[in-house]
Parts: structure tokens; sequence; C-alpha cells
């Protein structure tokens, strides 16, 4: 279990510094990310002290305590003995020390959302990237634009000098991967016979799996992310 110490983190016998370059405060954030804060030792806090540090607390200094017994003897009064005995009437002996767990300073789940937004951010770029590449068994078509040339050209039909174009291929063709491959299975004995079977294009299928990864990560990241990624 991780507990809390101040400046650092303990786990078993080692000390975890503060140090968002140390590989442990790394693998803790990460523990955080997976378990949360609820196992987390943060140490204790007293919520009650007992009643006689909730007395002591409360009794005068001893020259104030001296000062009134003086003048209680004096004017014959008991100004003393009622202070004292309205403190101990306050704080009865059935008050007891108590404590409890310290909640977990809001940095800890800070630190570690940030880093899971930067991992979700990083996923939904790589996804992002993926689902705009072509589909393998459709190919992609060649396209072009006209670009100027840098030169400028008379226009007959307008009669003014314009910019010179030119067509430029700004994405090649690439066919279509084949649907299907035949796969030769050869047996286990000499008696078997080789099979030749036609199966689905492994390209095709690796491009239709890593499709669907990215885009369950893609569906999956929350809307935060995504508009981090879009601003």
């Amino acid at each position: 279990m991780y507990k809390l110490n101040e400046g650092s983190i303990q786990l078993d016998n080692m000390s975890i510094p503060l140090d968002p370059a140390n590989r442990h405060y790394q693998q803790f954030l990460d523990w955080v990310i997976e378990n949360g804060t609820a196992d987390i030792d943060g140490g204790e806090e007293v919520t009650q002290e007992d009643y006689t540090a909730l007395r002591a607390s409360e009794y005068p200094d001893m020259a104030t305590q001296l000062d009134m017994q003086y003048w209680d003897n004096v004017n014959g009064t008991t100004l003393w003995q009622d202070t004292i005995d309205a403190i101990k009437a306050k704080y009865p002996k059935t008050l007891v020390r108590t404590t409890a767990p310290k909640p977990i300073p809001a940095w800890v789940q800070e630190e570690a959302d940030a880093k899971l937004f930067a991992r979700q951010l990083a996923a939904y770029k790589q996804a992002v990237t993926r689902l705009s590449q072509y589909v393998v068994a459709d190919g992609r078509p060649e396209l072009t634009e006209m670009q100027p040339t840098g030169e400028v050209a008379f226009n007959e039909e307008t009669g003014i000098m314009e910019p010179a174009l030119v067509e430029v291929v700004v994405q090649t063709a690439i066919d279509p991967v084949e649907a299907t491959i035949e796969q030769t299975i050869y047996p286990d004995t000499l008696e078997g016979e080789v099979v030749i079977e036609t199966i689905t294009n492994p390209l095709i299928t690796q491009d239709e799996v890593e499709r669907a990864e990215a885009q369950a990560i893609v569906s999956s990241t929350p809307l935060a992310v995504k508009e981090a990624y879009n601003v």
C-alpha cells in the first residue's frame, strides 16, 4: 500500500519523491488511475483530544490561578474553584482521544487525472490518424488539383493576365488488395493430403481489426479530450 508522507510517498521501504521525472512517482500515478485513492494511507489526524488535553487548553495559566486564589482568600469568593469546576464540567472524563484517516490531498487525484487526460489525448490522436487512412480492401483513387506555377498567362476569354495553373497529383492511386488468397495446408501425417483453401486476405483482416480498435478508442474518449484535440 502506498503511504503519503510530508514531501514523499512511501512504498514498503522505498521513499518516492514528488518528482514527475521519477519513474516510481509515475508508477504511483498509474496505480491511482487504475485503483483510485481509497486504498492510499494518508495517515491519521486527531478529531478530538481527550479530556485532560481539552481541560489543559482552557485552564488559566499558573500566575492567573494564583492571583484568583489570592483574591478569593481576601474577598471570601470562589472564583478560582468555580472556573476550574466549569472547565471540568465542560470536558467530562468520558471524552477520549479519537482519530480518523486524513483525507487524501486533492493534488493526488489532480495529478492522476492530468496524466490520464494526456494518455487519452495521445491515444485519440493515434486512433483518428489510423481511421483517416484508406481502407485496403477499397484502395484509394488518384487525386489532382490545379496549382499555380508562379507564372502568368493571357486569358483570351477574359482578356486579362492570370496566374498560370498546372494539374498536380496530390494523392497517388493505390489499388485495392485481393479480397481472398489461397492458403496451403500441409498434412500432419504422410498419409494426409495437401489442402488448398481460400481465405480472406490477411491484409484486409488486419486492417479491419486495427480500424475497429481505433474506432473503439474514438467512441470511448471523453468529450473534454475530443474538444482539446479539436482546439
